[in-house]
């Protein structure tokens, strides 16, 4: 028979918002060896309802921190899930500067994730901004050779009619010619 513990991870992985009507449940519960909470758990696994749910309780954490210094925003911006990224960005309460133990912000796991839809869509909804993003991450981009997203930063950039210096212009210059040949 599984314990209580099991039981409310498993319901948090499902998105089983059941179980926590059901159920006392602490939102700020530690789930398993990451030492993770729900609101970790349901945004990983990208259960909009559920995370609604746990951000509506005024006593849950929503900046909990996992083993890794993850929290639930951090891990939402490395598994690219979207629409909870817009639900923990939208409320206050959430700190957005949040880093991980690699010094990694959640910019920084959407960069590395490689999803422009959502960087994309973020920006749409004014929830990244293009110049932080792009200043921080181009030079990275060109220098780890990740060619498409350079060439997305930039037609953010340009989108965005955001002044470059010239020597991030030169260096992307030179990774497109690099790789060319």
């Amino acid at each position: 028979m599984l314990s209580h513990t099991e039981r409310l991870l498993d319901a948090c992985r499902r998105g089983d918002l059941t179980f926590f009507h059901n159920k006392k449940v602490n939102p700020n519960t530690t789930l398993n060896i990451k030492l993770q909470c729900p609101l970790h758990i349901a945004a990983m696994y990208g259960h909009v309802a559920l995370v609604k749910y746990l951000l509506s309780l005024n006593e849950t954490d929503v900046n909990c921190r996992d083993n890794s210094k993850f929290t639930p925003l951090l891990l939402a911006a490395s598994e690219s899930q979207k629409d909870v990224l817009e639900l923990l960005l939208a409320d206050p309460r959430v700190d957005k500067t949040a880093r991980d133990n690699e010094r990694e912000d959640f910019a920084g796991a959407l960069f590395h994730a490689n999803n422009f839809s959502v960087i994309d869509h973020l920006h749409q909804r004014k929830l990244l901004a293009a110049k932080e993003f792009v200043v921080n991450f181009l030079d990275i981009a060109c220098i780890v050779n990740k060619l498409s997203m350079c060439e997305f930063l930039l037609s953010l950039a340009l989108a965005e009619r955001l002044e470059m210096e010239d020597n991030r212009i030169k260096i992307f210059i030179h990774v497109c010619l690099t790789r060319r040949f």
